[in-house]
């Protein structure tokens, strides 16, 4: 279809500068159609990763590997059943005395055949449970690890998606400063003609163009670059164009208190519940080694068939079948003198556990509050900021003014401009930190 119009519009122009240009044109509309822009918001790329991220996908399958290792911990408790079936050929005897002399040959019968079928059932065990709670533990610990992940992505993509709100806030700004700028050239080369502006105020102004579009393709390229990375990690097209849902700085969170956000993070921190997890398997870990102290005790079941019967000379040729059952123990009074140190070793580990657990909750209140006096300061921050817009615009208003009418130098107005510039950047910026401190103090509570 395309070629088909293509070949059209050659046919229609004789041009060749015409035809050039509507190849460009077209080229230009292919590339633009080539690219996918859809606009997200923080949650729907939350569930994004949640389907398509390689390391959450890991995490999840290293969750379904801890499961399988619960249930072969828990085959310690299934039954043993053991068969045993055998056939073989049976030599003559020689029955001789102790002396080695006196020697005597007996024929017995040649084939003999061995069956013999066994049940035994764990009773008591005490290593085998702690060895199933400690696999157990380890699912959790799995689970907590794949919540880290989860909440380490989230984190990744909050911070990008906030940072290209950035990038391209400020892309917007630059290009309506550029368009200003090219509107002033204009005005000025106009009063140049009338001998009214010196070439070098023009040449200032051009300066200042030539820094504006510089600054303008930096952060195009920057932001290229973090919606590459976004596009990468949630496995979408390499093509895709995250646009951003700028209506996330109309809902600006409300600053709760910090004790609300110290209850949370004591609740959820992965950080606080990976130290819990610790202390349970080392005091797991020190039950197992007292375990070693403990009897265990089976009860069997079995039968067997034997033939021939050799206990007997001469031998019987026969089947002999019996069945048996009962209750063993087993005990290695050893473990007394063997496994001290081993359960010294595991006591003071848990020692260590429970104090790592405390320093990690004085590390996270650290955090916590650290985190919460710059959540508050981004509301103060961003009060700061919309009255530093304020006045720059009245202060650009009124240099721009009296610019225009011979009153101000150059110097004034490109330094009006500056401020106006930076001031419209730093009301956004402003928001968007808002919305980082609060997702970073999420972060830090587990609770993103």
């Amino acid at each position: 279809m395309y070629r088909f119009f293509l070949t059209k519009i050659i046919m229609t122009f004789k041009n060749k500068k015409t035809i050039l240009s509507i190849l460009l044109f077209w080229i230009g509309i292919s590339i633009g159609f080539s690219e996918n822009k859809k606009m997200y918001s923080i949650e729907e790329l939350f569930q994004i990763a949640e389907n398509n991220n390689s390391n959450i996908k890991l995490s999840e399958l290293c969750v379904k590997e801890s499961e399988e290792n619960i249930k072969v911990a828990n085959n310690a408790w299934l039954p043993t059943i053991n068969l045993d079936a055998s056939v073989s050929y049976l030599g003559n005897i020689y029955l001789m005395d102790r002396k080695f002399q006196n020697g005597q040959r007996f024929t017995m019968p040649h084939f003999g055949n061995n069956f013999a079928i066994e049940a035994t059932q764990l009773i008591y065990a005490g290593g085998v449970i702690n060895a199933t709670n400690l696999a157990k533990l380890n699912q959790k610990e799995s689970i907590v690890s794949k919540e880290e992940t989860q909440q380490n992505i989230r984190f990744m993509i909050v911070s990008n998606y906030l940072e290209l709100f950035r990038l391209r806030n400020q892309i917007e700004v630059l290009k309506k400063n550029i368009e200003q700028t090219n509107q002033l050239l204009t005005n000025i080369r106009a009063k140049e003609k009338e001998g009214l502006v010196l070439k070098n105020d023009i040449t200032r102004h051009e300066l200042r163009l030539q820094e504006l579009k510089l600054d303008s393709l930096k952060s195009e390229n920057n932001a290229t670059i973090i919606n590459n990375q976004l596009a990468i990690a949630l496995h979408l097209p390499p093509e895709t164009r995250i646009e951003i849902d700028k209506n996330i700085i109309n809902n600006l969170p409300i600053a709760t208190s910090e004790n609300e956000w110290l209850q949370n993070a004591t609740l959820h921190s992965i950080d606080l519940q990976k130290k819990k997890i610790a202390i349970e398997k080392s005091q797991e870990i020190e039950s197992l080694s007292q375990a070693e102290y403990i009897p265990s005790i089976v009860a069997f079941i079995g039968n067997k068939l034997d033939g021939p019967i050799t206990v007997e000379i001469p031998t019987i040729d026969k089947n002999i079948n019996y069945w048996y059952a009962g209750i063993g123990i087993k005990w290695e009074i050893s473990s007394f003198y063997k496994s001290t140190r081993k359960h010294n070793q595991a006591k003071w580990q848990t020692k260590q556990a429970k104090e790592a657990y405390n320093l990690q909750e004085e590390n996270l209140t650290t955090k916590i509050h650290s985190a919460y006096i710059q959540f508050t300061e981004s509301f103060q921050l961003y009060d700061t900021q919309k009255k530093s817009l304020e006045l720059a615009l009245q202060n650009y208003h009124i240099i721009n003014h009296r610019y225009l009418n011979d009153l101000a130098i150059i110097t004034e107005f490109l330094d009006a401009t500056t401020a106006k510039l930076n001031a419209e950047i730093q009301v956004v910026n402003a928001q968007i930190n808002i919305l980082f401190r609060y997702y970073y103090l999420k972060k830090i509570a587990g609770t993103i």
